[in-house]
């Protein structure tokens, strides 16, 4: 495994490569995969290097997360998208028809062409708003993807706590979990959910510095590559 750092700090732009897979950090849960000939985005936002896309992965509406200026930078004509119902509504007013849009819930798998998707509930428990609402309550179905493409399995988590569910996540190679607290997972519950995965390499994301990514990373015995 090889680690290029192309910025100095959590939030700016680096690349990694991992065997057969290159991985870059866009903007703070924005990555951009290429394996087996093919480019993937998750959650486009921000997006300062675009390639046009084979597969785009959106993990649920909120900002930071979906952006339909960023969807249009990377999206051909062929481009398949993966969403959950929640962030249906907001893509309609997309401009350009989309011939492979794909709308699953948690739990559910889409096969494509060189890989395959695998989602993930993605919630909160104990992340509360000024309401006193989960700010990802579990019935509104928003997810988080497991990606096999090119003999790896890619974790990324989206917006969540440490739930049940992450019990049942196997083999992951690569795993991008939300660390520092707020709408997502604290430092404490991060460390949790990434010795209960397993992972061969974990890549925290939506920390605001890398302090904060330096302090995951020394909360759990996982290898811990920060972009």
């Amino acid at each position: 495994m090889a680690a290029d750092r192309l910025g100095g700090d959590c939030l700016a732009f680096f690349v990694m490569k991992i065997e057969n897979i290159e991985i870059e950090k866009e903007t703070n849960a924005c990555f951009k995969i290429k394996a087996g000939g093919k480019v993937v985005y998750s959650d486009p936002f921000k997006i300062k290097n675009p390639e046009k896309a084979d597969l785009i992965l959106i993990t649920h509406e909120h900002e930071g997360h979906f952006s339909l200026e960023d969807i249009e930078k990377v999206f051909k004509e062929d481009t398949v998208m993966v969403i959950p119902p929640v962030a249906h509504p907001p893509l309609l007013q997309f401009d350009k028809d989309i011939f492979n849009l794909v709308v699953i819930g948690p739990g559910e798998k889409y096969y494509g062409d060189g890989w395959e998707v695998e989602t993930a509930p993605a919630y909160n428990v104990n992340k509360f708003n000024s309401s006193g609402k989960l700010f990802h309550p579990r019935e509104d179905e928003r997810i988080g993807f497991i990606l096999a493409i090119s003999g790896k399995r890619i974790y990324f988590a989206g917006d969540t706590d440490f739930v049940p569910e992450m019990n049942s996540i196997k083999n992951i190679d690569l795993a991008l979990l939300p660390v520092g607290g707020g709408t997502v997972m604290t430092l404490e519950e991060a460390a949790r959910a990434v010795e209960t995965i397993q992972p061969r390499v974990a890549i925290p994301m939506h920390c605001t510095s890398e302090e904060e990514a330096n302090d995951f990373k020394g909360k759990t015995r996982i290898k811990v590559v920060i972009l």
